[in-house]
């Protein structure tokens, strides 16, 4: 990518491959139970304070740290540090996805003595949490916890939102699930939204009528609740909800020591196609950014008019597969086993949309 105006960049920290939970769907899998921290600790500090001291705002907007893992909370000592390292840089904000479960340490956080400089909207924490049933057939019953947690960060004045995944398996009992966050708005207010994940590791088309009943049930939920709440409870419903990723203004700092082009990059086929260098090899890593040949800002091919109101697009699933980086704005990695899915929840989007303005029921 080249910087020819002020832009904001990411930069994710896998800041440990272990996890405490043993969630049945997670990309991590379920031998990944021990923790296993980052070799190279020490570099990954050492590239991230040179990027802080050599910032230029001529150049750059801000940066945006994301931590990952694993359960980056496991890992505490580790991402205590890089929040110590740099949070004096006004130009930083924290982004962090955990499962939220090791409230003893979220305890250590909001009260660490920096923790003040990461209120009003530097530090946002996203609670991975699925709703019911969903969340205590796929990850257990830790949902205690995870308010518990939820309540600590936003008495502390930290950010944060839920983040579901929705498995094929489940979309019979969607509407069952969106009960859930209905709950889960009337207890924590209107930062809630219901925002699934399809699950990447598996697909089912045998589910699509099940889908197409799910998702006529879940229109005559939103109908009500946006005519209480003048807002969708689920924000696949909004009008702007196709999401594009920006794979090329991001990097990723992986526990092998490569930084990679995403998060996804470490568990794609052919992995290697996704390394951009390694963390001992790199002083500036602006450098590394702006030798990044990818470019997402092209049109996806086939996408164009496809009718879906939400979607979200994964060039490293189809890149992984294919000969090449330069299939980047050809192929773009659409996950065409969810365009079925996307495109019939599209269609129920535009009746809703006439149903609320018209403000007759569409569904008898």
């Amino acid at each position: 990518m080249k910087f020819d105006k002020k832009q904001s960049i990411s930069l994710e920290v896998t800041v440990t491959d272990g996890c405490n939970c043993h969630c049945s769907y997670c990309m991590e899998g379920l031998d990944k139970i021990c923790a296993k921290n980052p070799v190279n600790e020490d570099e990954e500090i050492r590239v991230i304070r040179n990027l802080c001291e050599n910032w230029n705002p001529e150049k750059l907007h801000s940066l945006e740290l994301t931590f990952w893992g694993g359960e980056p909370f496991l890992n505490f000592q580790f991402l205590d540090r890089i929040l110590r390292e740099t949070c004096k840089y006004e130009f930083v904000n924290y982004h962090c996805y955990t499962n939220g479960t090791l409230v003893e340490n979220f305890r250590k956080l909001v009260n660490a003595d920096y923790i003040e400089s990461m209120k009003g909207g530097r530090l946002h924490i996203q609670l991975s949490y699925d709703g019911e049933p969903h969340h205590s057939i796929k990850r257990g019953d830790n949902r205690k916890l995870i308010f518990e947690t939820a309540r600590l960060l936003l008495k502390s004045g930290i950010e944060i939102n839920f983040k579901p995944t929705l498995t094929y398996d489940m979309i019979p009992r969607l509407p069952e699930i969106w009960d859930s966050y209905m709950e889960l708005y009337e207890k924590f207010g209107d930062f809630v939204y219901y925002v699934p994940t399809l699950d990447t590791t598996m697909s089912d088309d045998s589910m699509f009528e099940e889908w197409k009943k799910a998702t006529l049930e879940l229109a005559k939920k939103e109908f009500a609740f946006y005519k209480e709440h003048g807002r969708f409870l689920m924000d696949w419903f909004q009008r702007n909800g196709r999401a594009r990723c920006r794979m090329d203004n991001n990097l990723h700092l992986h526990t092998d020591g490569k930084i990679y082009c995403c998060h996804g990059g470490p568990y794609a086929e052919n992995r290697e196609r996704f390394v951009l260098g390694t963390i001992k090899d790199v002083e500036d890593l602006v450098k590394v950014y702006e030798s990044n040949p990818l470019d997402s800002s092209g049109t996806i091919d086939g996408c164009r008019g496809c009718g879906a109101s939400y979607c979200v697009t994964c060039h490293v699933k189809c890149l992984a597969k294919e000969d090449g980086i330069d299939k980047w704005n050809s192929a773009v990695g659409r996950d065409e086993s969810k365009c079925r899915f996307m495109k019939h929840f599209g269609k129920v989007a535009k009746a809703l949309y006439f149903a609320l303005s018209s403000r007759k029921y569409f569904i008898v």
